[in-house]
């Protein structure tokens, strides 16, 4: 897909066309900054040519390397021509349009990003040696995808602070392959580890991270400077071999921009981070790879704020609930306080504040467009600018045939459904609204109001919070 060209006034209207200021790529659509990334502008081979700006001078190709049909080749030239006819009138749009089936993988090989199948003999050892060597890899969990760097690295972490455009005050989650290797990292009284060894053994391997005081071996990197730190152990089997493989814990966040919808797929990861300067290997296939959960995990910090005295406080929702917490610490006889989390609430900048937990800023997993909370309460909505609905159990039902497009997370209600793809509708919401963008037009995405079906129901509650906060709270 051709990322969306921003419209052009008069005043930007190029004398020449070799003054263009972007390079659009056909086959790996790619947008970039001629001057910044060095790369040829499309206006300056000849307009018949649908080449490819990455360097392919020598033939056309998808993004398998098969040759690029005829068919293709064509609406390739048309696309190009039409926007450069645009951009000279001083209107450029062009559209996330498919040109070759696989131009997210072409992308990978020519940037920053370097792809690698699953499905490779030796991929994740390959992957392993990456990490050890202090390199950053992107790879599959069982919520969603991670950048994943070695704990005794601080060049690697600063990487991924550096890649993903991330504040040092949100902290990083570790990844461990076996309960007995989060002991390298938390530091815990007697209380504090029954605690702790109780959720483990109820929700490991699985999405529940546990925050407790954090080793003085641990990077400040890693905890903010909290002096806390957070570790999980995915049941992914891609995420336990390569951590195994790799003989240390991981450090891994999201593996998107920060702040952006998080990625379940590893074209969402080499679309997020293709642009930025950071080496990256990517450890995934075409398909979902088993992020089923497709939420972050739940976060739980193990507080003691009174020799003996455990409070169990949730910093952030997720798929392990509060009540099986609670379930968790009865079974066992553990008298333990739990505390539940909260719906978003406003915060500062993350550059102001050190952060409990990721997930906590009032505006995450937010897509590119604006966003806004829609309350099938008040559905008078009336608006001449083109909208995108992302729908729960037909909330929005009603907004359907005057939406560009539409998408219900579950027909059925279904709050599993509907975590499991969320994030991959946020970003089919954030394209559908750039591909209806128009010069004078500015697209917007409408989620539904959950507040009330969310009572009683922990996951949809979940679920919910990443709604919220992906529209910044804002209502119409």
């Amino acid at each position: 897909p051709l990322a969306v060209v921003q419209p052009s006034g008069p005043s930007a209207r190029a004398s020449a066309l070799d003054t263009f200021p972007l390079s659009l790529c056909l086959l790996c659509s790619r947008r970039s900054d001629a001057s910044r990334r060095g790369l040829p502008c499309l206006a300056s081979p000849p307009l018949s040519l649908p080449r490819c700006c990455c360097g392919d001078e020598d033939k056309n190709t998808d993004g398998d390397g098969t040759p690029l049909r005829r068919g293709e080749a064509m609406l390739a030239s048309a696309v190009l021509r039409l926007a450069l006819l645009s951009m000279v009138t001083g209107f450029l749009t062009v559209h996330r349009s498919i040109v070759g089936g696989h131009g997210w993988r072409h992308l990978a090989r020519r940037s920053a990003v370097r792809f690698v199948d699953i499905g490779e003999h030796q991929s994740v050892d390959a992957a392993a040696e990456v990490l050890r060597r202090g390199g950053l890899v992107a790879f599959p969990t069982e919520t969603v995808y991670g950048l994943g760097a070695c704990i005794h690295s601080e060049s690697a972490l600063a990487s991924v602070f550096e890649a993903k455009g991330r504040p040092r005050t949100d902290p990083l989650i570790v990844h461990v392959a076996a309960h007995e290797d989060a002991e390298q990292v938390v530091d815990l009284s007697p209380a504090a580890r029954r605690a702790f060894q109780c959720l483990a053994r109820d929700a490991w391997p699985g999405p529940l991270t546990l925050v407790a005081k954090a080793k003085s071996s641990v990077s400040e990197l890693v905890t903010a400077g909290s002096g806390a730190v957070g570790v999980r152990m995915p049941s992914h089997r891609v995420a336990q071999a390569l951590i195994r493989a790799v003989g240390s814990p991981v450090a891994a966040p999201s593996a998107n921009r920060f702040g952006h919808v998080s990625p379940t797929r590893a074209e969402h990861v080499v679309r997020d981070l293709a642009n930025q300067p950071v080496p990256v290997t990517v450890l995934g296939d075409d398909t979902n790879t088993g992020c089923d959960v497709g939420i972050e995990s739940t976060v739980l910090r193990i507080e003691e704020p009174h020799p003996g005295s455990i409070v169990a406080r949730v910093l952030r929702a997720g798929a392990v609930t509060e009540s099986r917490i609670r379930t968790c610490f009865e079974a066992a006889g553990l008298s333990v306080d739990v505390v539940g989390a909260q719906v978003a609430v406003p915060r500062v900048s993350p550059a102001d504040e050190v952060q409990a937990s990721p997930g906590q800023l009032l505006k995450h997993y937010a897509p590119e467009v604006d966003t806004f909370i829609a309350s099938e309460r008040r559905l008078s909505f009336k608006s001449s600018r083109p909208f995108i609905v992302l729908d729960f159990h037909g909330h929005l039902a009603s907004l359907k045939a005057s939406a560009t497009a539409y998408q219900d997370l579950s027909p059925a209600g279904n709050p599993a459904e509907a975590s499991a793809g969320l994030f991959s509708a946020l970003r089919w919401a954030e394209d559908s609204a750039v591909n209806a963008a128009r010069p004078d037009e500015s697209p917007c995405i409408l989620v539904p109001d959950l507040v009330d079906a969310a009572e009683g129901d922990e996951l949809l509650a979940a679920v919910w919070d990443r709604l919220f906060r992906s529209a910044s709270g804002r209502r119409l």
